[in-house]
């Protein structure tokens, strides 16, 4: 293995760039090459030397090999090298290790880098930069494809070569991070399957083949970034896609990237990203990569690209999130019309007007002056917002046209606008009576209840405020707004509610919904059980936590007519299976915990509980695993939502809602072959998480393509006869994407593809879907704070007990203000407090005070904890880069914690909110004094 395991510097492999210095490498040649990487293995078998290096045999699920021991100095932009073939397609994992002491060999869940491996059965060498900060690393572990039913023992690999390798950018001179490609390559080259064409002022970037992207790479380079400044500016043009990404190599992280949005009209359009919030453009950039399109087969061209401290070019105006407030909005009522104007330029644009606005035959505008044509300066990167208000003569549906003139450029834009018909129905005094229609079908859906304070939705409507409900940013505990849910969903076909229950060693959460539907008049109506989110913390299952949440299902849920059981049983459904496994390995695992459950019920008197549970991935079907939860007691098994593409997109963070309605009765086959457990058929109601994270978006969802995955679901339960247990993924997951409350989006359209697909029309129509305003009721939205002068502060001090707009966010108990100051309890271990702001000027203030005391832990008379503070600007939202940490003794006394903003190289630009982390620590009373920004 020695000759194996080698440095080779004196190769002198014509494969290699003269700088690319090879590490350590393998290439199974012999039988012990083979025995060394075959020696810890799992999932996979029959691995062997071939003529063209090791095969093995992929089994199940987690297939992975390990290689034997070594030792290399590491550093961030080492690369690990393999030549593989496979003929199973998906992805893969490389983890990584500088110790053997974990409970998985040395390696840790979270300590890897992933991969995709291409299931053509042809040789491919891929390339993988894990980002490794360790200071050494002694041994990998290769993860490939997991297999499925019949697949498994069926696919296979073989692999020629694993090397690590490391490029001498440290040599490389330093370089000044501005390029123009207008009459040649700048020295950029194509990158993989690409081809460079110079002409007209461009570099043109093609495709070389229908499932590859147009991309360019910089090659060495070394971009000091602390110089030279965060703001990415490019002028290029695509002919499809959505989105462009930067990718680069850190001399601190290795391999990171960043994705933004693009206009995909084959015109040139100039981009200013911000790279302040990505983690990793920091230090020294070494080897740039830009991928102008994600649609495969794209074409694309360049003009400029640099690195600036600030935005470029000149002032460039587009709208977003423009339209009418309301979701429903009557003929003969004026309406209020909303747009934001964002200047995504370098300069400001001055004197913009509207220059000029066609409406639909018979809207107007009814305003009493002409002020709402002006719009105020627009300063780069820093929304405004606009309204006015119109009116419709009759019922129409059309498109609008609005142009806004700046200077000597005019931004012409479109968009749709609809008026219905007045209804024109009495007043009345409360909810109208529900009139549920019938079905042969059983047809429920998941609720979130998340939506108890003002606070939650402002992360929504600040994102994407289309997403505004019917009820409007309402206040769930009211048991009015309970009965026009209750009145909306058996009026459309929905029978059943699985609701989001969060219990943590006896703390309940979120219970404001359930305790508005027990007070609700129409409850009667209409089923609802726990999804228990059980995704608690290490520790948090045990024998007596599971009896004492028993008792407490029985005592409050269980005894009420509107509970949803199944054969007699009611109904729990689990999230997190694993988590209560491990919490109770060596002790029974869940199968005691079940047990114990289940004799709480019966010694209550009840035939038993129906324990479902989530099975993991949502988008696969593992047998194995469903048989071992049919062991351990569950009676049925589902999923949270279906959210994936099929392997159908090439961007598996930005694809079409038109995968997963082709897809989503894909899984219902698979669940039904394996003829193990019961299961609820999963109806998608997609995924867009931007308002939480800005992950993953699943674009272009329709009431037609939802109404396509409901025929399919109809159509497999005819088939198959399971009628019942239809689910709907959630109903009003605002921040996540998924939802199909009745909004501003769609109307009651999602609601109606439900009702059409598995209702009985009634003999005289159905029931008339309508909102509270059009019976003279509401509105029931949360009072919004007046925090404009809060929004404005620098310094805050609590006086006259007011919070001066901080808010608790998460990990935080027993909120309260008194004595002039902010005090509370830490819930959990990541406690957060936040402040949204109006466009904090950075350059104004250096550092920050906090006056702060809090209590020990328990049995201590002092501890070491740390502050941490986060904030987002204009254009960045809040990560870890944008965030300054400091250390304090918690003694409950105060002390003054200074931090110097200043000194931070990404406090720049305009803050729009903070985050404050006090400690990371449970169970402190904590007290904040002050807060001052100097």
């Amino acid at each position: 293995m020695l000759n194996k395991l080698m440095l080779c510097l004196a190769l002198g492999s014509s494969a290699l760039m003269a700088a690319d210095k090879c590490l350590v490498e393998w290439t199974f040649k012999t039988p012990a090459d083979v025995a060394a990487w075959a020696a810890k293995t799992n999932h996979v078998s029959d691995v062997a030397l071939c003529e063209d290096g090791m095969r093995g045999v992929l089994s199940d699920w987690d297939p992975w090999i390990t290689s034997p021991e070594f030792r290399i100095k590491a550093k961030p932009w080492q690369y690990v090298e393999i030549t593989a073939k496979t003929d199973a397609d998906g992805g893969g994992t490389i983890f990584y290790t500088n110790t053997n002491d974990t409970a998985f060999d040395g390696f840790s869940p979270k300590v890897n880098v992933s991969m995709r491996f291409t299931g053509d059965n042809q040789w491919q060498t891929y390339t993988v930069t894990p980002g490794w900060t360790q200071q050494d690393i002694i041994k990998l572990r290769l993860d490939f494809p997991a297999v499925y039913n019949d697949d498994k023992g069926k696919k296979s690999f073989v692999v020629k070569r694993i090397r690590i390798m490391e490029p001498d950018y440290e040599s490389t001179p330093a370089t000044t991070p501005r390029w123009s490609f207008r009459n040649g390559s700048a020295g950029w080259s194509a990158d993989a399957d690409s081809a460079l064409t110079s002409k007209a002022d461009s570099l043109r970037v093609s495709s070389g083949s229908p499932e590859s992207h147009p991309a360019i790479s910089s090659g060495p380079v070394n971009v000091d970034s602390f110089e030279h400044g965060t703001w990415l500016n490019l002028t290029m043009a695509a002919s499809a896609g959505r989105e462009a990404r930067l990718s680069w190599i850190s001399s601190i992280m290795g391999r990171k990237s960043k994705s933004f949005p693009i206009v995909a009209d084959d015109q040139f359009h100039m981009y200013n990203v911000d790279l302040s919030g990505s983690p990793g453009w920091m230090d020294r950039i070494f080897d740039i990569t830009l991928t102008l399109s994600d649609a495969p087969g794209a074409s694309a061209a360049i003009m400029d690209m640099s690195v600036a401290p600030d935005p470029q070019g000149p002032a460039q105006l587009t709208i977003k999130d423009d339209g009418l407030v309301e979701a429903l909005n009557r003929a003969n009522k004026p309406c209020e019309f909303t747009y934001t104007v964002i200047n995504t330029g370098g300069a400001s644009a001055e004197k913009a007007t509207i220059n000029k606005l066609i409406l639909p035959p018979g809207v107007t505008v009814v305003e009493k002056d002409s002020n709402w044509l002006l719009l105020p300066p627009l300063k780069p990167f820093e929304p405004v917002t606009q309204s006015f208000h119109i009116q419709a003569a009759t019922p129409i549906a059309g498109e609008y046209e609005l142009e806004i003139a700046y200077g000597d450029q005019r931004l012409l834009h479109r968009g749709p606008l609809a008026f219905t018909k007045n209804l024109n129905l009495p007043k009345a005094d409360y909810v109208p009576e529900p009139k549920p229609v019938k079905s042969d079908y059983e047809v429920g859906a998941l609720y979130f209840p998340g939506w108890e304070r003002y606070e939650k939705w402002q992360r929504i409507w600040r994102v994407d405020p289309i997403r505004k409900p019917v009820l409007g940013w309402y206040d769930e505990s009211n048991p009015e707004v309970v009965d026009w849910q209750i009145k909306w969903l058996v009026e459309n076909g929905i029978q059943y509610l699985l609701v989001d229950w969060y219990w943590n060693r006896g703390t309940v959460r979120l219970e404001h919904w359930i305790k508005a539907f027990q007070q609700a008049r129409y409850k009667s109506h209409m089923k609802w059980a726990m999804m228990w989110a059980n995704h608690n913390g290490k520790g948090s299952h045990s024998i007596d936590d599971q009896i004492k949440a028993t008792q407490y299902w029985v005592e409050n849920y269980f005894n009420t007519p509107e509970y949803y059981c199944i054969d007699g049983m009611p109904v729990v459904m689990i999230w997190s299976w694993g988590g209560m496994e491990a919490d109770m390995k060596d002790q029974g695992g869940i199968k005691a915990l079940l047990d114990a459950s289940q004799k709480v019920a019966r010694d209550a008197g009840y035939k038993g509980i129906h324990f479902s549970v989530m099975k993991w991935p949502e988008h696969e079907v593992d047998p194995a695993n469903i048989q071992w939860l049919k062991d351990q007691g569950m009676h049925s098994t589902s999923i949270y939502h279906y959210m994936h593409h099929g392997g159908r997109a090439s961007n598996p963070r930005n694809f079409s809602f038109e995968h997963v309605a082709a897809t989503n009765k894909d899984l219902w086959e698979k669940w039904y072959n394996t003829g193990i457990l019961p299961f609820f058929t999963n109806i998608s109601t997609g995924w867009d998480d931007r308002p939480w994270n800005n992950r993953t978006v699943i674009y272009g969802r329709t009431p037609e393509l939802f109404k396509q995955i409901c025929e399919d679901a109809k159509a497999f339960a005819d088939r198959t006869g399971l009628k019942k247990r239809i689910l709907l993924s959630p109903l009003n997951e605002w921040g996540e994407g998924s939802y199909i409350e009745p909004n501003r989006e769609y109307g009651f359209a999602m609601y109606e593809a439900v009702r059409d697909t598995f209702a009985k029309r009634p003999l005289f129509g159905w029931p008339k879907n309508y909102g509270p305003a059009d019976v003279g009721l509401g509105p029931y939205d949360y009072p919004k704070p007046d925090t404009a002068s809060d929004s404005n502060r620098s310094s805050w001090d609590f006086a006259d007990n007011n919070p001066q707009g901080w808010q608790a966010t998460m990990g935080i108990g027993d909120w309260k203000v008194e004595n002039n100051q902010l005090v509370f309890n830490t819930s959990s271990s990541d406690p957060a407090l936040a402040i949204y702001l109006n466009r904090l000027d950075t350059k104004q203030f250096k550092r920050m005070t906090i006056r702060i005391k809090a209590t020990p832990a328990e049995n201590a008379t002092a501890t070491n904890d740390g502050l941490q503070l986060f904030w987002a600007t204009t254009t960045a939202p809040i990560t870890e880069p944008l965030s300054i940490k400091a250390t304090y003794t918690a003694n409950d006394q105060f002390t003054d914690l200074v931090l110097n903003l200043g000194e931070h190289r990404l406090w720049r630009g305009k803050v729009t909110s903070f985050r404050l982390d006090p400690m990371s620590r449970k169970g402190a009373t904590v007290t904040i004094d002050s807060i001052t920004l100097e």
